[in-house]
């Protein structure tokens, strides 16, 4: 696989707490389930595929950041209409 030397960095936080891996894809609290935002820095425009359960990035330049916040509020009525 090329290095193309980009440096990109993400911050996980799951319920307002730090933390080094993203949660499973049916990991949930409660009857909840984990609705994802993503913010980056540079004009990189984050996307979560809820599908694929993963992170889509595009424009990404050097030292690009973003953080993945999942929080559990998501109702399984909800997550049945978005995940196919």
């Amino acid at each position: 696989m090329p290095d193309f030397g980009y440096d990109v960095k993400l911050a996980i936080k799951v319920n307002d707490e730090k933390r080094e891996t993203v949660p499973d894809a049916e990991e949930k609290v409660g009857d909840n389930y984990y609705r994802v935002e993503v913010n980056c820095n540079n004009n990189v425009k984050g996307e979560w595929d809820y599908n694929a359960w993963n992170l889509k990035l595009d424009g990404v330049v050097q030292n690009s950041k973003c953080t993945l916040a999942f929080t559990s509020n998501m109702s399984a009525t909800e997550k049945d209409n978005i995940i196919k």
